[in-house]
């Protein structure tokens, strides 16, 4: 019985018609070799320009390939730089409004050493009235925070103004150059009594006009003016500006002239509440004891009387002064 498989190509036929190919082309090539070398010559010549210019493309794709990756990675590159430098000026500007709160800062502890004989507690500027200066503004401390009505402010090293409202977790503040200021200063130097006003029109020229002060008065151009011992609303001492001028009045019965405030009304974004009350007399008495023992062991007994009557003369031009500001 036969279990050849029929239909197939026997295999020692399909090697012997190769081996029967490869010996033709032998034959062919070492009889006709010149001939075969010429069509190989010609075929060489129309494929070579071909083969060149395909090279140069594939180079040039090549090349353009690697160009753009280049280009996408520099894309890339850029793009992470640009977040960096972006996240850079964010901390920059961070680290630019931590120093410049530092530095505010430091400032209010200064200004609070310079003042310690009385209690306070700082607060920021959170709006302000129209204008070029901080003549009325609001801060971000109110009752809650022990803030009350007349309470003193200060920034700059000097007064700013008084509280005229207090409310649960914010307050109200008029600065001394308001229109509705008055208050009742005194020379750190002579210890002479006059009247500080308000005025946004004479604070064009960056100072303020005081007034009712002695005819007798020693008051003199460099004198610091500080606030009255004899004010109803103000606490003692604190800085308000110096004189930058004094004469008589026309009326030849007090002296007048200008201060310039020390604090600068300009830009207020931090100031410092004075929560210690108006006491009459405590906090004179505790600013200036050391003054006041000099004064009395160098007085005598009819200078005590004439400054007790020019006290009580200025206690009642100070009082009339300022109530309409209170």
């Amino acid at each position: 019985m036969n279990n050849k498989p029929k239909g197939k190509f026997p295999l020692r036929y399909l090697l012997f018609v190769l081996t029967f190919i490869c010996m033709a082309l032998l034959t062919v090539t070492f009889l006709y070799g010149n001939v075969y070398q010429t069509v190989k010559d010609h075929v060489d010549s129309f494929l070579m320009p071909v083969q060149i210019g395909l090279n140069r493309i594939g180079g040039t794709l090549s090349d353009k390939s690697e160009e753009y990756r280049t280009l996408s990675e520099a894309q890339e590159e850029n793009e992470r730089l640009k977040e960096r430098i972006a996240e850079l000026e964010e901390q920059n500007l961070s680290l630019y409004q931590q120093t410049y709160e530092l530095t505010e800062l430091r400032s209010l502890l200064g200004l609070k050493g310079q003042y310690e004989n009385y209690d306070m507690i700082g607060a920021s500027v959170i709006q302000k009235e129209t204008g070029n200066w901080f003549h009325e503004f609001v801060i971000d401390k109110g009752s809650e925070d022990g803030v009350f009505l007349n309470a003193n402010v200060i920034a700059n090293g000097a007064l700013i103004g008084r509280v005229t409202y207090v409310g649960k977790n914010y307050s109200r503040v008029i600065s001394l150059i308001s229109d509705e200021s008055n208050i009742g200063a005194m020379s750190l130097e002579t210890k002479d009594f006059c009247i500080v006003a308000g005025s946004l029109e004479e604070y064009q020229n960056g100072r303020l006009r005081f007034g009712y002060a002695d005819k007798d008065s020693t008051l003199g151009v460099g004198n610091l003016l500080v606030t009255s011992n004899l004010s109803e609303i103000y606490l003692p001492g604190i800085a308000i500006g110096y004189v930058e001028s004094v004469g008589m009045d026309a009326s030849n019965l007090s002296r007048s002239g200008y201060v310039v405030p020390i604090a600068d009304f300009n830009n207020i974004q931090k100031v410092l509440v004075i929560t210690t009350e108006k006491i009459d007399g405590l906090q004179y008495e505790e600013y200036t004891s050391s003054t006041q023992a000099e004064t009395a062991e160098a007085g005598t007994e009819a200078a005590g009387e004439a400054g007790e009557t020019g006290g009580e003369t200025a206690a009642e031009t100070t009082a009339a002064a300022e109530a309409p500001a209170a």
